[in-house]
């Protein structure tokens, strides 16, 4: 089965996206960083198949989980497909996301910029420093509001298809 990965800094609505994509409420959200500490999975089911969904702690906590946080998403990353990369897209850009930007750039995987909390579409106004992560036009979403989430399953059954078919070549 295909696999994606979110990945982000601390309290950036990764869980919220994860609960979205499943429709359903199975990862704990709060407004405290630092709740998802453990991997998550669901099995997201599309009209053009299925794929497993990965929920991971925040990045770059700097908190005594850190550690151990990083050591779970190496691991869930090994075997992912495409990574969702979310960032807040109501706040500006810390040196975590840039951390966390240059650590998946390094892992080599198809990456999917997603940012999150963007409730009105007027504030799509306010994205353009996300360009500067390196990952292309981001994808803003509200998983609140359900905004854009349809978008994302047809965006990484697409990507999926091409890892398969690069896999494919490299063999």
């Amino acid at each position: 089965m295909h696999k994606v990965v979110i990945v982000g800094r601390p309290n950036v609505g990764k869980s919220s996206l994860f609960n979205r994509l499943l429709k359903k409420r199975s990862a704990v959200v709060a407004d405290v960083p630092g709740v998802t500490r453990d991997l998550k999975e669901g099995v997201v089911e599309t009209d053009r198949g299925r794929f497993l969904l990965v929920d991971t702690g925040g990045l770059w906590s700097g908190d005594k989980w850190e550690k151990k946080i990083q050591e779970k998403v190496d691991r869930a990353l090994e075997d992912a497909e495409v990574v969702l990369f979310a960032v807040d897209g109501r706040a500006e850009l810390t040196q975590a996301d840039y951390e966390v930007a240059e650590y998946l750039r390094r892992k080599g995987k198809p990456v999917i910029l997603v940012a999150t909390k963007v409730d009105d579409p007027k504030h799509e106004l306010y994205l353009g420093p996300l360009y500067g992560l390196g990952f292309g036009d981001p994808i803003p979403t509200s998983s609140e509001h359900a905004r854009r989430s349809e978008e994302h399953t047809s965006e990484l059954q697409s990507l999926m298809r091409i890892s398969y078919a690069v896999f494919c070549l490299k063999k």
